[in-house]
């Protein structure tokens, strides 16, 4: 079964070993972004509770009331950032879910408010710092075209 597998899928067992050393390199870039990211008024970096791992297969920061997260994923995806928005609505209130469990907004708050906010850059191995710069330049640009107001 194993020869089987490896003929499927000839790469997967050599990025299977890659794995540990690209997710190191994803939470770095995170750490980054988050740091620069937390300076800008409006931007709420992920919070990763202590004692706890996030290898960040998606960056999703948040929005504060003060920005348009719609208005500032447009902007950043005109400046060249892969920008988007991955939870909207929030699962509970996909057809499925919504026609099987009966779920409407309002039953989960919380969860409805985050996926109003939430919001994903670009986030990769490849990436360089310059890379991390651009999109930390470019969301800040971003930010002010979609201040609220």
């Amino acid at each position: 079964l194993a020869q089987v597998f490896r003929m499927r899928y000839p790469g997967l067992i050599h990025s299977l070993k890659l794995l540990g050393r690209m997710n190191e390199t994803r939470i770095s870039h995170a750490e980054y972004l988050s740091k620069r990211l937390g300076e800008l008024e409006g931007i709420v970096p992920p919070n990763i509770k202590r004692g706890c791992k996030h290898v960040y297969q998606m960056y999703m920061p948040r929005v504060d009331e003060t920005v348009d997260r719609d208005q500032l994923v447009l902007v950043l995806r005109g400046r060249g950032i892969d920008a988007s928005v991955h939870f909207m609505p929030p699962v509970h209130l996909m057809p499925y879910y919504r026609a099987r469990y009966g779920f409407d907004w309002g039953g989960l708050p919380r969860t409805e408010r985050v996926s109003r906010t939430v919001f994903t850059l670009p986030m990769h191995p490849a990436l360089t710092r310059v890379d991390l710069d651009g999109i930390i330049l470019a969301t800040e640009e971003a930010v002010r075209a979609a201040r609220k107001g």
